[in-house]
This record gives structure tokens, C-alpha cells and sequence, in this order.
């Protein structure tokens, strides 16, 4: 588990989101998703997004996305497999990040810029953070995805 993000992460939602999770780390144990109210940061709701997670074999679906993500995006991913919804091409680029979460109990920060099937371009920072009812073995992630100009 790292205990900082990293500095160049300059959005004060997305360190305020790390840091209201490593709050409630104990010890060794990563927060539950009972642990974790989305409405303690309510600028960042729109650019939310929850996964559930089986580990074996591994697989991951969106939960919740946030409005602002299905106005980016042009559909709501809520059900859907992530690796064929938001991340689509580009999934192979952050699949190692989506799979330290889950197995490495680690946060991890991501940026990119795309282009969806519509062409449309973004340029996005993401945060992912994991969460574990045990405080152990990761059955969710918790993520908030920043847009800024292309």
C-alpha cells in the first residue's frame, strides 16, 4: 500500500479523496466500502465511480458512474464490464494499474488522453483506490476521474 500520491497530482478533490481513504486505513487494513460515504466530498460525485471486484477469475463491473462520466463518455457503464466499456482500446494500458489495485492493495494514479468511438477527445487524471469488507482482500474499487481541457 503506498502511503502517498504522488505531487504532481495538483487536483485538490482527487488528494482530498486520497487522503479521506488513507484516513481510514488501519494499520495494515484498507478501508470497506462501508467505511466510505461519497456524499463527505460532493464536488467530486459527478466524477465517481465504484467496481465490484472477483478476484477469480478476475473480472471487474462498474457499480455507480458518475453523471459527469456518462456525459464524457455518451452512456452510462453502470453493470457493464469495465475492460470493454470506458477503458475499450486503451484497456491494456491501464489494466496493470485496475489489477495493483486489486491484488497489490495499492492506489494508483492515471493519466490519458483518448479519443472515444465518437471521436471525441479527452484528457483525464484518475484516481483508484481499493477497498476490502475484510480490510484485506480487495471486492471493490472506489475511482474519480478528472477531465481537463484536450
Amino acid at each position: 500500500m503506498t502511503d502517498n500520491l504522488p505531487d504532481d497530482i495538483a487536483d485538490p478533490g482527487l488528494r482530498a479523496l486520497f487522503a479521506y481513504w488513507r484516513e481510514r486505513c488501519r494499520g495494515d487494513a484498507i478501508p470497506a466500502r462501508r467505511d466510505i460515504d461519497p456524499t463527505d466530498f460532493p464536488r467530486l460525485l459527478p466524477n465517481l465511480f465504484l467496481i465490484d471486484v472477483r478476484q477469480e477469475p478476475f473480472a471487474l463491473t462498474y457499480r455507480l458512474v458518475g453523471t459527469n462520466l456518462v456525459a464524457h463518455f455518451g452512456f452510462d457503464a453502470t453493470g457493464k464490464d469495465v475492460g470493454g466499456s470506458f477503458a475499450g482500446p486503451d484497456w491494456s494500458v491501464v489494466e496493470p494499474d485496475y489489477r495493483a489495485a486489486v491484488f497489490e492493495r495499492r492506489p494508483s494514479v492515471h493519466r490519458d488522453d483518448f479519443a472515444t468511438a465518437n471521436h471525441r477527445r479527452h484528457r483525464y487524471v484518475r484516481l483508484l483506490l481499493p477497498l476490502a469488507g475484510d480490510g484485506h482482500t480487495v471486492d471493490m474499487l472506489l475511482g474519480a476521474a478528472i477531465f481537463e481541457a484536450a
